[in-house]
């Protein structure tokens, strides 16, 4: 189990490395984003402290 960790951290490390910050935000806002978009009609009966708890993780990724 062990060297299993290990490759995991070894690849986490890889992909930092060839990854650049920005290309990851656009990853992680076209995932997230498309997930949205399919659940519109769930999210649109969310309360508005609801969606801003949606939306922090994003906003706090564009803002870095």
């Amino acid at each position: 189990m062990e060297d299993e960790n290990t490759s995991v951290v070894q690849i986490k490390e890889q992909i930092k490395e060839k990854l650049n910050h920005n290309t990851l935000v656009s990853l992680y806002k076209a995932l997230i984003g498309s997930i949205l978009d399919f659940n519109f009609p769930c999210l649109n009966s969310f309360s508005e402290s609801g969606l801003q708890k949606l939306q922090e993780p994003m906003l706090e990724q564009k803002n870095k």
